[in-house]
């Protein structure tokens, strides 16, 4: 329950200052914190009185390299609007997507679709703000209930590309097929494992 850094917007402060996620904040200014709920009213006590957040002091510790923080998100190739499980026939029909499980601003068991990480950086800075609406485009779906199509990644080969591309198929309750792929098998990773942490978080939803 300690306060774990969860997001960093890409060439921002914490982002330039070398803070990533993984970072536990141990100290706000000269305040000792322990819990997310404390860290946070730490920050909005001294924002309102220095009013705003510039010159807020943050210390965090710095996790070791033997222990494994897992993001699950990147930038993939998609396609989701063939309705059955079979991959597109051409590399043209995939779309480039920032694909995000979960994440700071969506239930763990979401998965959404943005144009790029910019867009993403923008919908979080935008709910963080309590606007009723984010101006960039999303798709989104519930993994409640979804299959892992594919519980090892697969391959398929285009005569248009020199290397063959990794891909999964996530079926939907509702029988929604999306396909995310990736031309290198690490670029993949972050995102099976959250799609695998997602649907078995949600094996006992009873809602349906």
């Amino acid at each position: 329950n300690r306060p774990v850094l969860g997001y960093t917007s890409n060439d921002s402060i914490v982002d330039k200052a070398g803070v990533s996620v993984g970072d536990v904040i141990v100290k706000v200014d000269n305040n000792e914190v322990d819990t997310p709920k404390s860290t946070l009213y730490c920050i909005r006590k001294i924002t309102n009185e220095k009013l705003g957040y510039r010159g807020i002091e943050l210390t965090a510790w710095k996790p070791p390299p033997s222990i494994h923080v897992s993001l699950a998100e990147n930038q993939c190739m998609t396609e989701y609007h063939i309705l059955s499980n079979d991959v597109p026939p051409t590399s043209w029909d995939w779309k480039s997507k920032y694909v995000v499980v979960g994440g700071v601003v969506a239930k763990p068991w979401v998965i959404n679709l943005y144009y790029g990480k910019r867009d993403y950086d923008i919908a979080v800075s935008e709910i963080n703000a309590k606007r009723p609406k984010v101006s960039v485009k999303v798709k989104s779906w519930s993994l409640i209930g979804a299959k892992l199509i594919t519980p090892k990644p697969r391959r398929i080969h285009y005569s248009t590309k020199n290397r063959p591309w990794y891909y999964i198929v996530v079926q939907t309750h509702k029988g929604k097929s999306i396909k995310i792929s990736h031309p290198v098998l690490d670029g993949l990773k972050p995102i099976i494992e959250g799609v695998k942490r997602a649907i078995e978080h949600t094996k006992t939803y009873q809602g349906f």
